[in-house]
This record gives structure tokens, sequence and C-alpha cells, in this order.
């Protein structure tokens, strides 16, 4: 008879053996790709090797040109401008966008698309262009709050508030044209929708969410009041006669019809 024995004992050895090795190899593709991992740390750290150098160019403009300032008593105007064709004499800014904002700052988004603000004293970075997008608002991001709540026939002052952080707001009354929001509340006259939308440091926006102002009703109820066509007649003996007829009051489209008792004297 055949001993099979040793055959059982190589076969469990070898599954066991696939068993650690993939363990091993789930390990290791974790260490490489994950959050944590060997290669997000690479990207990361080659990133802010990138940043650095970009911003060790412009400090380095800075000190320079600061002490040109000093010695030759130029406006911040003038810095400035110095600032700026130094800026793009600059290899690393040959393919950066420079744009001056006004006389005392300058923004550059570099060609990966890192954008530092330069103002006389300071250098800042401000982000990278799509990282960090705002995300798009549904229902359940968004509340907009009317005060008054109820149905008014004054103006209603709208909140809006947000429950995703890291970002700032914008509303708009007619979906093109942004306004930055304030705790003030944006003030209403009359019933419409209300856009808002969540902004980054960029400027960068994601899709708005759509409030609707209901409540708002400045036009006056009017009443009717109708017999129901019978004739009544009061005798000699009567001081009075109760007449039953309909009152009914219509307001922006609501109506109501009531039945009532009226006396006759």
């Amino acid at each position: 008879m055949k001993d099979t024995t040793n055959n059982g004992i190589t076969l469990i050895a070898l599954v066991i053996t696939i068993i650690i090795l993939l363990i091993l190899a789930g390990i290791s593709v974790t260490m490489l790709t994950g959050e944590n991992g060997i290669v997000n740390k690479a990207n990361h750290a080659s990133v802010e090797s990138r940043k650095a150098a970009y911003e060790e160019e412009q400090k380095l403009i800075q000190a320079n040109l600061l002490m040109d300032k000093k010695i030759y008593n130029w406006s911040t105007k003038k810095y400035m401008d110095e600032y700026q064709n130094e800026l793009e004499k600059k290899e690393l800014f040959t393919d950066a966008i420079i744009v001056r904002k006004d006389d005392e700052t300058i923004e550059v988004t570099t060609k990966e698309g890192d954008v530092f603000i330069i103002t006389e004293n300071n250098i800042e970075y401000i982000g990278t262009k799509g990282e960090n997008v705002p995300p798009s608002l549904q229902e359940s991001d968004i509340e907009f709050e009317a005060e008054p709540s109820k149905w008014t026939n004054t103006d209603v002052t709208v909140k809006i508030k947000s429950n995703i952080e890291g970002y700032k707001l914008q509303y708009s009354l007619d979906g093109t044209n942004w306004e930055n929001y304030d705790d003030k509340g944006i003030l209403v006259t009359e019933n419409r929708a209300i856009y808002a939308r969540l902004y980054n440091a960029l400027g960068e926006t994601g899709n708005y969410a759509t409030g609707n102002v209901k409540n708002i009703d400045r036009e006056l109820p009017t009443l009717s009041l109708g017999t129901n066509g019978g004739t009544y007649t009061i005798l000699s003996n009567q001081e009075k006669a109760n007449v039953t007829t309909t009152l009914t009051a219509t307001d922006t489209g609501r109506k109501w019809n009531r039945n009532t008792c009226l006396s006759i004297f």
C-alpha cells in the first residue's frame, strides 16, 4: 500500500507557504501605495521640495530688492515693478503666470499650479489649483433660513449655513453674478430663488445649491359677501331675522369660503 502521508504534509506546507506569500505581498502593496505608503510619501516630498524651490527663489529676489529699495529710496510701486521684472527673467518662472494685482501685490501661479501671493515683505503660498476643489453642494450640505419664516408682508433676511468645513460661501440672486456671503444674511424683497456655493482660497468653486423664498405676501386679501338667493321677510313682531350667507376671502391664489349667519335689524 502506497504511503500518502508525506504527500499530504507537502501539500499543506505548500498551501501555508502560498498564504504567507500572499499576506506578505498585500503588506508590501499597502506599504508602497497606501495612504501613508512609500509612493505617496515620496510624491508628497517631491511636491514640498518643488514648492520650497519656488519660494526660495522668490525670497532671494526679495532680499536683494529690499536692499536696493532702502539704498535708492524706492516707492512700494517701484519695488514691485522691479520684483516683477526679476521674476520674468528667472528660468524657474518661465512658464509661470505672473499677474500684477495692484501696486502692492503680485500673484504668481507656477506651471504646476502652485499659487503664491507676493507683497513687499511677505511671500505666501495659498494653495495649488485643482487641489481641495470645493465639493458640489447637496440639500444635506447646505441650509437656507428665512427670517421671518412664516407668511409676512415685510422683507425677508435669508441666512445660509453649510456643514462642510474649510471653505467659504458665495451667494447669487441670478446664478451668474456672485458675491461673498457674510453672517449678516441676504435681504430679499420678493419671492425668488437664491443660489449658494463654496469657494476656496484660490477662488475655485463647487456647484451651487438652490433655495427658494416663498413666504412674502404683499397683496391685500379681497372679501366678497353673497346671499343664498332666498327672500327673507321680517314680520312686524320681529326685531331681527337671521340670514345665512357665504363669505369668500381670496389672497394671492389662496381661497377659502365660510358660511356665516348674519342678523338683519
